[in-house]
């Protein structure tokens, strides 16, 4: 018995020609495919499609024209017929497929449907109806409210409005698996489900999250997974109750915690929690694992590129030294580090140099310092305050040549024990100083508030029944903003 895979193999390239020189004359390849369909499918399966469409044109074919369906007579009866170009275009396309052949499209655009703005309230509904019969509705719908204008709802009978949006809805909520998922996701639709009564409907088949953990933890777990297949989640590394992870690889010693602001800061254990993540580190590294941390406000697209870089797994590699160094405008150093850097682009931002390095124009990575006066720098001239390549992309040698551009003078700067081991300074000639204990900011309500929203000169803003007899933490824990604590920093200097 021959199998498929048999089958395909005995195809080459050569018995394809052969075939499609036996079809010969052909107009192009749609025709090959309508007389011959396993042939066209092995010229596309084996790649020869440039050499099928040489021997085609050799022998007065046109291979990248299309078939000619309609005559030109019954494309301008079909085009007059619609009450827009777009409708000509969705609910035609063989007509459009024919005139592109001919070359006649400027010809249909002349004769001014394409100038019509709207269409007419009669045939926006019956478009409506007839999108209540097939499942591109929830595409083509917003064509229809293009056309129509913001109020386009008041154009179309009640029952063609709600079955748009609800199938709108239904769509959104099948891409998602919790309801948590749903809300978080599209929670325009969320919102329109609960008020329309139907959000019980459209999440019957979600299932809750598992106990204790996530949404964003489990939709995060997944990302690792589809790294890394041998990812587990919420594994204990030994009895030691302080190296229980979130997530765990096995094949690259790597552990990751999610942690949700509410649930990590002294609201519940007071300061006990100033040191529960630094244990817990230390638990890890005992056991040669290194852990990392992330909190709930971290930008998820950060978060994932941090991942990969981790597990040495970009999605882009470049060089340094095909890249172009230069100065970068606060606004453009700005834009990029808020958008590729864990911590954003930070304070200060008057008195700083940012170096960038540039591949065919495009800023791939940008390196910031600023004055040691602004900084605490204690005797240092300058800090250096940040650096981030490109979401997902490793840029060999790219923090060596930046560093090359520094300003003149001793160098501080700190590493997030939390994240990162300190190596790149070590690299850039840095030499370890110290360790700092765990620092903190605060939480209201599981939002993250920055720590000099704890000065005392800012509580007296902020809020009205201030009172100068309370210490900072009192003060703040009065009005319900609590401390999360980090796992401290390394203090690095250059000189």
């Amino acid at each position: 018995m021959i199998t498929v895979c048999e089958l395909r193999e005995s195809w080459t390239r050569e018995k394809v020609e052969e075939r499609v020189k036996a079809l010969l004359p052909l107009t192009n390849l749609v025709e090959i495919k309508q007389r011959d369909p396993k042939t066209y499918s092995a010229l596309r399966r084996l790649k020869c499609v440039d050499a099928v469409k040489e021997i085609i044109r050799a022998n007065g074919g046109k291979p990248n024209e299309h078939i000619v369906d309609y005559s030109w007579e019954r494309i301008v009866e079909i085009h007059d017929g619609c009450e827009s170009w777009e409708q000509f275009f969705a609910e035609h396309k063989p007509a459009w497929r024919s005139a592109t052949a001919m070359g006649r499209m400027e010809d249909l655009r002349n004769r001014g449907l394409s100038l019509r703005k709207k269409w007419s309230v009669g045939s926006a509904a019956k478009f409506a109806s007839n999108l209540a019969t097939r499942r591109s509705a929830i595409s083509n719908h917003r064509l229809l409210k293009k056309h129509l204008g913001t109020q386009w709802q008041t154009h179309l009978p009640p029952s063609s409005v709600t079955i748009i949006e609800d199938w709108e809805i239904g769509f959104a909520a099948s891409n998602c698996r919790f309801r948590n998922e749903f809300k978080i996701k599209f929670p325009r639709h969320y919102d329109r489900a609960q008020d329309r009564g139907i959000l019980e409907h459209v999440c019957r088949h979600m299932s809750p999250p598992p106990v204790n953990r996530s949404v964003h933890e489990i939709l995060l777990f997944e990302f690792v997974k589809s790294l890394c297949p041998d990812t587990e989640a919420n594994v204990w590394l030994s009895g030691n109750p302080r190296s229980s992870v979130d997530i765990f690889v096995p094949s690259s010693s790597l552990a990751i915690e999610f942690n949700g602001l509410k649930w990590h800061s002294e609201r519940h254990k007071g300061e006990k929690m100033r040191w529960v993540h630094l244990l817990k580190q230390q638990a890890c590294a005992d056991r040669n694992v290194r852990l990392m941390h992330f909190w709930a406000h971290e930008k998820t697209q950060v978060i994932h590129s941090v991942i990969r870089n981790s597990l040495h797994m970009p999605l882009r590699r470049l060089s340094a030294r095909k890249g172009e160094i230069a100065p970068v405008d606060y606004p453009v150093a700005k834009a990029f580090l808020d958008r590729s850097h864990i911590q954003g682009y930070g304070t200060h931002r008057s008195f700083r140099i940012n170096v960038g390095l540039y591949f065919d124009g495009v800023l791939e990575a940008v390196m910031s310092f600023s004055p040691s006066e602004f900084r605490n720098g204690e005797g240092a001239d300058w800090s250096l305050v940040r650096f981030a390549c490109s979401l997902d992309t490793s840029i060999s040698g790219a923090a060596s040549r930046l560093f090359s551009r520094r300003p003149s003078g001793t160098i501080v700067s700190y590493s997030d024990n939390r994240l990162f081991d300190g190596a790149l300074y070590e690299i850039l000639g840095f030499e370890k100083v110290g360790v700092s204990a765990p620092d903190y900011f605060y939480e209201k309500d599981g939002i993250f508030v920055p720590k000099r929203e704890g000065r005392h000169s800012t509580m007296k803003k902020r809020f009205a029944n201030y009172s100068p007899d309370l210490v900072e933490t009192e003060q703040m824990a009065s009005h319900g903003y609590f401390r999360v604590w980090d796992c401290g920093k390394t203090k690095w200097v250059y000189s």
